[in-house]
């Protein structure tokens, strides 16, 4: 019988064929990770933080939000969480609205914890947004001490987190990471790292007061402030800000008020392979209390910095080779050092505040409309060289992060460039700080720096003629 004249239903072979396919699409679906709750601010039990860690599968979400309005503190009295899953995010209700700290107080008595607040032993990455970690202290009488708030075995990510007034202290060996300590990357979306110390007590050293990364770094629209390398003499230590081993990434961020015992008291990048790339953003007032470079010391195949103000950094001793300021060195089979649009000056050491914004070396600088001040390495024909960029102090114009503005009458005004091609200044768009647009070009032509001018507010201030 042919198929025509068959009785047999015409989609009766089809059935199987459906529900193959089906089955086929019901294998291929990505797995439905689970969201655990947490319901209280308890230190542990059913509900708490701690317990929710401990049970979540590998690649789930902790959902906090709910504790807005419920409770704002968490306190570990019992030790660091321990997260052992590869990935982890876990989500407060915001940073305001959420603090995991190991301090108590209760306003008669405080106690400080002896423990950071989370230990990740996983090898992909814990993720943490919206809430604030302060106060983890991580102490060594005798050996090592890792990440005073935030230990990695594989890498860490912030989004929208503080992390504040973290400790990692030893006497007799080395603490690292007073903040953060990974062992891969670290990456920060609208967030603080500050007031973290890294202390290696009366005879330990001590490096990276606010987060030593192993492998790359990327930072926007985030700061990196009043963080510290040092010993309990004041005296030793290195890299106040944050120490990276490979690709670095900073834009739209601020980095000052930083601090070593002795070398580099900001951002120190040492890596093989990659580069550092500095955008839109500000280094100033970071010191090296006993040693050389201030500002950002760089050791990468290439260093790129666009539109960037890298401003009163200072040193206790500094050579022509040592600025503090920018120290820049590269290596490789096609090493580059480029400038762009860039303010380096007001950086100085010793006690006669000798001025020394730049040194470089593996490679002729290239780029165009930078104002430094004072540099031993040779800059591209068209740099403002010796001149005062007339700088205001480092303060909030508006934004997420401070930044230096510039008097009307500064020689960087409406002679700089936007070769990245940025469509705002640090402060960045609407969308991003919440308040307005900050364009990267007012005028006819953009500001050199990591800010512009927005010509139709600015009053013309020719009265000020020093340079601070």
């Amino acid at each position: 019988m042919s198929a025509l004249n068959s009785t047999e239903p015409r989609n009766a072979h089809r059935k199987p064929i459906a529900a193959c396919i089906s089955s086929i699409f019901a294998l291929a679906a990505p797995t439905a990770y689970a969201t655990t709750f947490v319901t209280n601010c308890n230190d542990a039990g059913v509900g708490s933080l701690r317990t929710a860690v401990a049970s979540a599968p590998d690649g789930d979400t902790i959902d906090a939000t709910g504790l807005s309005g419920v409770c704002s503190t968490i306190t570990l009295k019992t030790g660091a969480i321990v997260a052992g899953q590869n990935n982890l995010t876990i989500k407060g209700p915001g940073v305001g609205s959420l603090t995991v700290t190991a301090k108590y107080s209760n306003g008669m008595t405080t106690h400080q914890y002896q423990n950071r607040i989370f230990t990740h032993n996983g090898t992909g990455t814990l993720s943490l947004q919206d809430m604030t970690t302060s106060k983890g202290y991580q102490v060594s009488a005798a050996g090592n001490a890792f990440g005073g708030c935030i230990y990695s075995k594989g890498s860490v990510s912030l989004n929208n987190v503080n992390v504040t007034f973290c400790q990692a202290r030893t006497t007799s060996g080395s603490a690292v990471g007073g903040g953060i300590y990974t062992k891969g990357g670290l990456t920060m979306l609208y967030s603080n790292l500050s007031g973290n110390t890294a202390n290696g007590g009366t005879s330990g050293g001590s490096i990276a007061g606010g987060a030593n990364v192993g492998t790359s770094m990327t930072a926007k629209y985030s700061s990196l402030v009043v963080n510290s390398a040092t010993n309990s003499a004041g005296t030793a230590g290195l890299i106040g800000a944050a120490f990276t081993h490979g690709n670095t990434f900073i834009r739209n961020t601020t980095i000052s008020g930083n601090s070593s015992g002795d070398n580099v008291g900001g951002l120190a990048v040492v890596a093989s392979t990659g580069q550092v790339t500095l955008l839109n953003s500000t280094i100033s007032g970071n010191t090296s209390q006993n040693g050389i470079v201030g500002g950002i010391y760089a050791f990468a195949p290439a260093i790129k910095v666009y539109n960037s103000t890298l401003a009163f950094n200072t040193a206790a001793s500094g050579s022509a080779g040592s600025p503090p300021g920018a120290q820049l060195l590269v290596s490789g089979a096609s090493p580059a050092i480029v400038l762009e649009s860039s303010i380096l000056a007001n950086n100085t050491y010793g006690a006669g505040a000798v001025d020394n914004d730049l040194s470089a070396a593996g490679a002729t600088i290239s780029g165009h409309n930078n104002l430094i001040r004072a540099s031993t390495a040779s800059l591209p024909a068209d740099t403002i060289v010796g001149k005062c960029p007339l700088l205001k102090p480092l303060k909030s114009n508006g934004g997420l992060t401070q930044t230096h503005s510039l008097y009307g009458h500064s020689p960087a005004i409406d002679v700089g460039n936007n070769t990245f091609g940025s469509g705002f200044d640090q402060r960045g768009s609407m969308t991003a700080n919440g308040v307005r647009d900050f364009a990267r070009v007012s005028g006819p032509a953009a500001d050199i720096g990591a800010l512009e001018v927005d010509q139709t507010d600015e009053i013309y201030d020719s009265s000020f003629e020093g340079c601070p």
